[in-house]
């Protein structure tokens, strides 16, 4: 059982991405031949049920990791989200292919810039998929997406609609391959690198697209 949240390890904890210090000064030869997150992919090779309960954050490998599991519980504070393509790189543990396949491509795609989904959505009620509810209606917040799109770095933003689209057409195995491999091939773009320093040094990216 993994377990994160308040119970997990005290008030305001998190699972809020994976190694981006590790991952910053990487290139791409060192991220394919090291196959970077391969060995997170036993988790969902074990022959035992899994569970995943959540209560905080769950934000890039963290969310990845709650996915992995077969079951998945979110309480009211859970918050999901795939902001990877923040720092200048998508998911790279299968977010786009689970993800994509949980909650639909329009959430989906969604999610993966800035919009972390919630315990619960208005109501109490809960959504097919993950555990989550739409932070704010549509039209308020359209020209703060378009905002949002405008911000991200090009090639990152189309490898990640890519993945998700990609979602749809495969396998699951081919299409967390495929991810893995638009993961790796990012650490070949120069986003990547100011995107990571950036999100190090808790300053706004400046992605020359490329």
């Amino acid at each position: 059982m993994a377990q994160g949240g308040e119970e997990a390890a005290g008030a305001g904890s998190n699972a809020a991405g994976a190694g981006i210090k590790e991952m910053a000064p990487q290139g791409y030869l060192d991220m394919y031949l090291t196959d970077w997150f391969a060995a997170w992919d036993r988790l969902g090779q074990l022959r035992t049920p899994t569970i995943a309960a959540v209560s905080g954050f769950a934000l890039g490998g963290g969310c990845e990791l709650a996915m992995l599991c077969d079951i998945l519980l979110g309480a009211d504070t859970a918050v999901f989200g795939q902001p990877e393509i923040k720092p200048g790189v998508i998911p790279g543990i299968g977010g786009s292919q689970r993800l994509t396949r949980a909650v639909g491509k329009a959430r989906a795609m969604e999610m993966c810039p800035d919009r972390p989904h919630h315990g619960r959505h208005r109501g109490g009620t809960r959504r097919p998929g993950l555990p989550g509810r739409p932070r704010s209606r549509p039209a308020r917040r359209g020209p703060r997406g378009r905002g949002t799109v405008a911000g991200m770095s090009l090639p990152v933003a189309m490898m990640a609609k890519e993945a998700v689209s990609r979602a749809f057409e495969t396998t699951l195995t081919e299409g967390v391959r495929f991810e893995r491999r638009l993961f790796h091939a990012v650490f070949a773009t120069a986003d990547q690198k100011e995107g990571m320093s950036a999100f190090v040094d808790m300053r706004p990216p400046r992605f020359v697209h490329g």
